[in-house]
């Protein structure tokens, strides 16, 4: 990955998208959410339905099954989950904004 002229990483792509810290739980509950949830273990939550919830986090801070646990304590039954791996295009984003 080159930024701005200057190499910021030299490695097999499978080895760049294990770099990526950040994992997306998408989460499906019973109900309409009407305060977005805050946990520590959650870095960002994004509201994309009534009812879905995009929880990024962080690998080296918690699990999936700990933010699943978390939306569980805070009320809410879950009807659906999925998850999201980066890519390695949130590699690249990562690298030349830190760089």
């Amino acid at each position: 990955i080159i930024n701005h002229g200057r190499l910021i990483a030299n490695k097999p792509t499978r080895e760049l998208v294990d770099m990526a810290q950040e994992k997306i739980v998408i989460v499906t509950v019973d109900r309409t959410i009407d305060i977005q949830p805050e946990h520590g273990c959650f870095d960002k939550v994004e509201q994309s339905a009534d009812r879905v919830l995009r929880i990024t986090y962080s690998k080296e801070r918690a699990n999936a099954g700990q933010v699943l646990s978390a939306v569980r304590d805070m009320g809410f039954e879950i009807v659906d989950v999925a998850t999201r791996e980066p890519d390695l295009e949130d590699v690249f984003l990562n690298l030349t904004a830190a760089a």
